[in-house]
């Protein structure tokens, strides 16, 4: 929660004060996520990693902010950007040997704030973190896990936010390129903190995330970048 009001602050400070300095860009994105869960000190059974990494795209859509930094001959070479978003980010499980099958999606809240190196006019590299709050989970399953396979299964659905943790945080890398109005970024952000939040008596889980995004963007009012 600190974390998140901090990213806030930062974002409506730098919309006070760079009034008239600042570049403001609509950003819709197609996002594909990969998830891990590690499972370890089961007894009587080795360590085993699970994966829902079968390809998902889910939509992104946000609002950034991007103000000069440092200016030189009239080029701009560092320029810091904030945003604020909706996401969702999920994971899709392969088909294995039965016929269990299931997929996740987080309804996400997003704030980031990443600084961008400019090496030519229309082309920048940035890094920085992002803060999400997670309200809903929902979980889709084609019958359960310990179903025999010879029994009828059929999809449900359910609510699942509590078995993972609300807030969690992400560093990411931008590579983005800008003509006119018109932009195109490629996005990864790698998950810093366990999502799990069940805490078993049989043993350790973590849940991991990363997601990578081809995002377009439409730069909004007069301000060039």
């Amino acid at each position: 929660m600190k974390k998140t009001v901090f990213f806030l602050m930062v974002l409506v400070l730098q919309m006070r004060t760079m009034q008239g300095k600042c570049d403001k860009e609509l950003q819709l994105a197609i996002s594909y996520n990969r998830m891990t869960w590690k499972v370890s000190e089961l007894p009587f059974t080795p360590n085993h990693t699970f994966k829902r990494n079968r390809l998902l795209l889910q939509p992104c859509l946000r609002l950034a902010i991007h103000s000069n930094v440092l200016v030189k001959d009239t080029v701009q070479k560092i320029s810091l950007s904030t945003f604020v978003g909706f996401h969702i980010f999920g994971g899709k499980s392969k088909d294995g040997t039965s016929s269990y099958k299931d997929k996740l999606a987080f309804y996400t809240f997003e704030v980031g704030v990443y600084p961008s190196f400019h090496i030519h006019q229309s082309f920048s590299l940035g890094a920085g973190f992002k803060v999400n709050f997670t309200p809903l989970v929902v979980q889709k399953s084609y019958g359960t896990l310990y179903q025999s396979n010879d029994k009828d299964r059929e999809w449900f659905r359910e609510n699942v936010p509590d078995r993972f943790k609300k807030f969690s945080g992400n560093a990411g890398f931008i590579a983005r390129y800008k003509k006119k109005r018109f932009t195109l970024a490629l996005e990864t952000w790698v998950g810093l903190i366990d999502l799990n939040n069940i805490k078993s008596p049989m043993g350790s889980i973590k849940v991991k995330e990363t997601n990578y995004r081809v995002q377009l963007g439409y730069m909004l009012g007069k301000g060039k970048k």
